[in-house]
């Protein structure tokens, strides 16, 4: 029995769910499942048959029987959804009708605190959070386990693509998401890409190849025999139009996807789903294809998606946890003490949370607005110092009160910050200021 316990981990589809028990970011081996979906049944139903899912792999790894604690439930979900706030917004797409908005994380831990087997086993600070696959799937490959990551990775910029029935992506840095900045698309999200009389996610994914096979005359428009594995099979046997095919469509995503990925300057693209199994025949043309919109970045290919998927469920659920651990004040204080040093992207990516705002009249209120401002006083002020002197949290508010100096030699001003958290995240930002006058009639001092 491992006394850190055990994380659940789901990676659900419209038509089946894998399933697996991580233990010390490994998956357990006897645990690994795949189950219907049951997606078009009503919302209790399928809450009850994740449960279902639950005790039936714990049973499978012997783990049913045992007290080993289980700290936090992962699930790689599809969209649209609200992953902050675990609420589901699928209508109209023929799958999780039934979910569209409930608060999906708060019921299913319900669901599974009704349970008595599973409500002993559930960690005191036992979590359950929702990210895309693309997501997991970027922060497991960033990860740098054995299974497939590389370590030196997760310190720099990495662009993670998911081809399969459509295109997911995501954005990191130093080995953390990155979501809501100026250099990357809104979530990350690249499939919205407009490319000719759609997007992206038409033309980079199993239909883009089949699209791109009708338009060079590979396939007729008629034959529908053929599918994506029997175009990589007969250039793998050395057929000239399937390579050629292979060839244009690694040509069409550097097409695509260079304007979006020229913002952020990644240094590694790593491919995975479906179609990455296939990456050898188009990943040369691809990497020309960047390289001759002068782009650096090495291209790879996943060595087990679903593993890293896994692996990334891991390391999501233990983020939120350490973050949940730390005191709120601290990471008040460490979110000011990061921009003061001039790492401000760091302090966002960490700390903020996505619905942020802030009420410093000269600035616009939303995050990015505040952000490059930041940035801006950073780059004018490279020497510039804070000083926390004082921190007071109650519920979910914290103020700092503090010395800030533009240059060291300045007298600077006396500082107080207010910022609510929700879900360990800033949410809002309140600021005021007093300079500190070369001479006083206050023998107390400003501090």
């Amino acid at each position: 029995m491992n006394p850190g316990g055990v994380i659940l981990a789901f990676d659900v589809g419209g038509t089946q769910i894998k399933a697996a028990v991580m233990r010390d970011g490994s998956i357990i081996e006897q645990t690994i499942g795949q189950y219907e979906a049951k997606s078009d049944l009503g919302a209790d139903a399928i809450l009850a048959h994740f449960i279902a899912i639950v005790q039936d792999m714990l049973k499978r790894g012997g783990l049913d029987e045992v007290e080993e604690p289980i700290i936090g439930f992962g699930l790689a979900f599809p969209g649209p959804f609200d992953y902050e706030k675990g609420i589901c917004l699928i209508r109209g797409l023929g799958k999780f009708e039934s979910l569209y908005g409930l608060s999906v994380g708060k019921l299913l831990e319900d669901k599974l605190r009704a349970n008595e087997g599973l409500r002993r086993r559930l960690a005191p600070k036992f979590r359950i959070a929702f990210e895309n696959d693309a997501a997991l799937f970027g922060l497991g490959e960033m990860a740098g386990s054995s299974e497939g990551g590389q370590g030196k990775q997760g310190r720099e910029r990495a662009v993670c693509l998911t081809i399969g029935t459509g295109l997911g992506s995501c954005f990191l840095e130093n080995g953390r998401l990155v979501k809501h900045r100026a250099d990357v698309p809104a979530n990350g999200w690249l499939y919205q890409t407009p490319y000719r009389d759609g997007i992206a996610d038409q033309y980079i994914s199993k239909n883009g190849v089949l699209r791109l096979a009708r338009e060079l005359g590979v396939l007729a428009d008629t034959e529908g025999g053929s599918g994506v594995r029997e175009l990589a099979e007969a250039a793998l046997r050395g057929s000239k139009p399937e390579i050629e095919l292979f060839e244009a469509f690694g040509a069409r995503m550097a097409e695509i996807l260079s304007p979006a990925l020229r913002q952020f300057d990644p240094d590694v693209v790593v491919l995975g789903g479906q179609i990455s199994k296939s990456g050898s025949l188009f990943l040369e043309a691809f990497q020309a294809g960047l390289a001759a919109q002068r782009l650096k970045a090495q291209v790879r290919i996943s060595r087990d998606t679903f593993a890293s998927t896994f692996r990334g469920i891991n390391e999501f659920i233990k983020g939120m946890i350490a973050l949940n651990k730390e005191p709120l004040k601290e990471k008040a204080a460490m979110f000011l003490s990061l921009v003061a040093s001039g790492k401000v992207r760091e302090a966002y990516e960490r700390y903020v949370g996505p619905d942020f705002r802030h009420h410093n009249a000269y600035f616009r209120g939303d995050a990015e607005s505040l952000m490059l401002a930041m940035e801006e006083n950073a780059a004018l002020n490279p020497r510039k110092t804070l000083e926390v002197k004082r921190t007071i949290e109650e519920g979910d508010s914290v103020m700092v009160h503090s010395h800030v100096k533009q240059k060291p030699e300045d007298l600077g001003a006396a500082v107080v910050h207010i910022f609510r958290f929700v879900n360990g995240r800033i949410i809002e930002l309140w600021d005021l200021g007093q300079a500190i006058p070369e001479h006083s009639v206050n023998e107390n001092g400003m501090f």
